[in-house]
């Protein structure tokens, strides 16, 4: 009988004393000085997604096109400026930031040239890309698209991009300085990726528990005890839960495994290699204009592949630092009150949520992520273009957030409307 594969997972027990956030935000954390002896990092880029929020006028359209398409999912609370901001003050080190969009940019963007953010010669460049640039010619005809997976199977075609590079939704944050042997492994010359993970906790997933989350965040949590403590863990348990959570038509082709919903530490390369062992998997997503049509994630099946075919570990200095917020997530957890409908809560039942929200904000200051995800799944049934729901009182705790960990936003938003500032010239920038 074959035994099953085990892999090694290794990180150190960290103290999580540090100088408060706002504070190491504000740039008060003193650079950490390169080794003698260490090898230099290679160029590293960051790829962020966005798309325009749909008009309410627009949104018919759009879910006419995709039935299944979650609100959630293309609402914009402002999240994209302050994760630029922040990617450019706490990773300097970066080369290019791209901005992969639908075609159309966020205002303050100059019209996707970034001129006002490009001024500061010290800081990463940023570029936007359009979907059509990475697309195969052949699965066009789904453009445009609102099938994140579908992007995250593209976008190492980005012309140009460096063969190392950290993947990131919009509305993931870089609270903290980090160095690049916190994404990548110093110690074999920079050539392995670092995975961002901590612990689970009932409030930092998105898993359903009547789908078994409940056995993988057991499992999860056996596999990081193992870990911390230097022992070998059974891949293949963490496998069989996560494989009850990801159930596709394609067995073990590829795996998942769901670490932490946060930015992915990826190769090209490594991309290519996954993707050429189950070419016929990842190809599809190209046709797929709807996420709905698909039944896994090309970002869990790198982190999936990383780990073990190349011994990926948990970054030392990142480790346990990690944070998220799913209110949907959170409910069938018991956080917040529980719904006999799960995650499709009602707009008017989801508007106690903005103060626990805000609550949840004040526990940052004790927890002190370097990285953050914000995840928005609030109540489906909330009406499109809404600003005066339930919705836009949460919206208002999320732009308190953005405005205290980047200030400097003030000089891009008319912050009573948070639409982009004209200028003399008529044009949307500063």
């Amino acid at each position: 009988m074959r035994s099953a594969p085990v892999l090694l997972l290794w990180a150190p027990v960290l103290l999580l004393s540090a100088p408060a956030a706002a504070a190491a935000v504000a740039g008060s954390h003193v650079r950490r000085e390169l080794q003698p002896g260490a090898a230099t990092p290679p160029p590293i880029d960051l790829v962020v997604t966005w798309i325009r929020e749909p008009t309410e006028h627009e949104w018919p359209k759009l879910a006419a096109r995709c039935p299944d398409a979650e609100p959630s999912r293309t609402r914009d609370s402002g999240e994209i400026l302050a994760s630029i901001l922040l990617a450019q003050k706490n990773l300097p080190w970066l080369r290019t930031i791209w901005v992969l969009t639908n075609g159309e940019q966020p205002c303050f963007s100059s019209n996707g040239t970034w001129t006002d953010f490009n001024k500061n010669k010290r800081a990463p460049r940023i570029r936007s890309v359009n979907h059509e640039a990475i697309w195969p010619p052949g699965s066009r005809s789904a453009l445009p698209t609102y099938n994140s997976m579908a992007i995250e199977a593209n976008m190492h075609r980005i012309e140009g991009l460096a063969e190392h590079f950290i993947y990131a939704n919009d509305d993931m944050f870089f609270l903290e300085p980090l160095e690049p042997k916190d994404v990548y492994d110093e110690q074999d010359d920079y050539a392995t990726p670092h995975v961002l993970m901590a612990p689970r906790g009932n409030t930092s997933t998105n898993l359903d528990l009547r789908t078994g989350g409940q056995e993988f965040v057991i499992a999860h949590n056996a596999a990081v005890a193992a870990s911390r403590a230097g022992r070998v863990v059974d891949a293949e348990a963490l496998f069989t839960s996560a494989r009850a959570l990801y159930p596709h038509p394609w067995e073990r082709q590829p795996g998942q495994l769901l670490l932490n919903h946060m930015p992915y530490i990826l190769r090209k390369s490594f991309v290519l290699e996954a993707q050429n062992m189950w070419p016929k998997v990842f190809s599809a997503h190209s046709s797929m204009p709807c996420r709905g049509e698909t039944t896994y994630s090309p970002v869990f099946s790198y982190n999936w592949y990383n780990v073990v075919h190349k011994n990926a570990k948990p970054s030392p200095q990142v480790y346990g630092r990690v944070n998220s917020l799913a209110i949907g997530a959170a409910r069938n957890y018991g956080f917040l009150g529980a719904h006999d409908d799960g995650y499709n809560v009602p707009c008017a039942e989801a508007a106690g949520d903005a103060g626990l929200v805000e609550e949840w904000f004040g526990h940052l200051n004790e927890a002190q992520p370097m990285v953050l995800c914000l995840e928005d799944d609030f109540a489906q049934d909330c009406p499109i273009g809404d600003r005066a729901s339930a919705y836009a009182t949460e919206v208002a705790v999320y732009r308190k957030f953005f405005l205290k960990v980047t200030p400097e936003r003030r000089k891009y938003l008319d912050l009573s409307t948070e639409q982009c500032r004209t200028c003399a010239d008529g044009v949307k920038e500063c």
